[in-house]
């Protein structure tokens, strides 16, 4: 894929989550909701932006209260909200404009990170060998019991769900790798969007299926507005129509964990991979 394709569809996708993120605050805050703490805590806004070092996050306790570039424009646009409560394309284009320097001077550096781009969650890039295709984890102690993982789009532009046995593969070598490098792992899960998405259920066995987390958990990350970005990184314009219309997201981030040993026996049976 040549940079200027990553460009372009890098671009096309944060002026686009960026415009439906501040209608996302606009619809919220007209229905009760602080609009300071949606725009820190429940838009990825911030971390678009070239004042995010990958670390420290408004969202987060540790943020500097008295970060002046980030809370001038916080401020600007609350004084904009107050102005076009009534019009919100006004709103979102005005908004945009204001924050239009910030996204776009960002957008080079993160295509430089792709996909293991840093979350927030994760302030870095995970190791390459704790990555596996789609997947990588986090070890945090070779003693830890519950292992966290991540999925990203590396097949782009093809949708990672194209080729199940392929990712079967990679889920497979993964919790091998788990296994062989923290013994006192006995648990496996993440928070996602993609918990509510059948195809990618279909590699799990059923015990994974976790609890909702609910619309009030929302948070900055693309645990929940990952479901904005299309499979070749593009926006997701039919996604963010239906958030538009219903003021909800399409899919619910929920909670998903299973036993090691237990993925791993529904990998083998299922995909017909030969046991080593």
């Amino acid at each position: 894929m040549d940079s200027l394709y990553q460009y372009e569809k890098r671009r096309d996708f944060v002026f686009n989550i960026t415009r439906l993120s501040l209608w996302y605050a606009h619809y919220h805050t007209k229905h009760g909701e602080s609009f300071g703490e949606i725009l820190n805590c429940r838009t990825p806004i911030y971390r678009l932006t070239t004042l995010w070092d990958g670390v420290h996050h408004p969202a987060n306790p540790d943020f500097p209260t008295d970060e002046p570039e980030w809370n001038k424009l916080v401020d600007s646009l609350l004084q904009l909200y107050r102005k076009t409560k009534s019009d919100v394309a006004r709103f979102e284009e005005d908004g945009f404009n204001l924050l239009r320097p910030h996204i776009e001077g960002r957008i080079e550096k993160d295509i430089s990170d792709w996909p293991w781009i840093p979350c927030g969650y994760v302030p870095y890039k995970l190791p390459d060998e704790q990555v596996f295709g789609i997947f990588a984890y986090e070890m945090k102690s070779p003693r830890q019991e519950l292992i966290s993982f991540h999925i990203a789009n590396s097949c782009i532009p093809q949708s990672p769900f194209k080729d199940m046995l392929a990712r079967s593969g990679e889920l497979l070598a993964m919790i091998r790798d788990i296994r062989s490098k923290v013994p006192s792992a006995a648990m496996i899960g993440c928070s996602s969007w993609l918990n509510s998405f059948p195809p990618f259920l279909q590699l799990f066995p059923a015990s994974y299926s976790g609890d909702d987390l609910t619309v009030g958990n929302v948070s900055y990350g693309f645990s929940w507005w990952g479901q904005f970005m299309s499979r070749d990184g593009s926006f997701h314009e039919k996604h963010g129509n239906r958030m538009r219309q219903t003021g909800t997201f399409p899919f619910l981030c929920r909670g998903g964990k299973c036993s090691i040993t237990e993925l791993e026996t529904y990998l083998l049976d299922t995909f017909n991979i030969a046991k080593d």
